[in-house]
């Protein structure tokens, strides 16, 4: 708990990026929507995909090394303790919504195709969408789903 009191800023920003890269890529893809050859949308969806993916991983990464520097200065006064992976572990607390959603996507569907449950399929159809919606910069819709 105290590793989250101390760095809940740096984690919400993450979070928070993961959200605009979010909306960023969504703008780009409904712009795609409307052309009409299917095998160049496709191509302009993964084209977008993987620009989405880089320009979050260079967000990422001046988040990372802002941190650092940030650190550092605090390591060499005495003042903290260096800890190797502490990137790695805000990153998975900020992740914890997406890895919830997808959870609940794959218990859901499991429940559909063991019982056929109605409740259950509505249930997976609306986890699904906000799992699209909360990771449309990682992968096009129609490729992944």
């Amino acid at each position: 708990m105290k590793f989250f009191k101390e760095n809940s800023y740096d984690i919400l920003r993450l979070y928070i990026n993961q959200i605009g890269i979010t909306i960023f890529s969504l703008l780009l893809y409904f712009s795609v929507a409307s052309i009409e050859d299917k095998t160049l949308g496709l191509r302009l969806k993964i084209a977008i995909s993987v620009f989405a993916i880089l320009f979050y991983f260079a967000l990422l990464y001046t988040a990372a090394w802002d941190w650092g520097a940030k650190d550092k200065i605090r390591i060499d006064a005495g003042r903290l303790e260096c800890k190797k992976y502490k990137g790695a572990l805000m990153s998975l607390i900020a992740n914890i919504p997406n890895f919830i959603l997808a959870a609940g996507c794959v218990i859901t569907m499991a429940v559909v195709i063991k019982t056929d449950s109605e409740a259950a399929l509505a249930a997976n159809q609306i986890f699904n969408l906000i799992l699209r919606f909360s990771e449309s910069w990682r992968f096009a819709s129609d490729i992944c789903f």
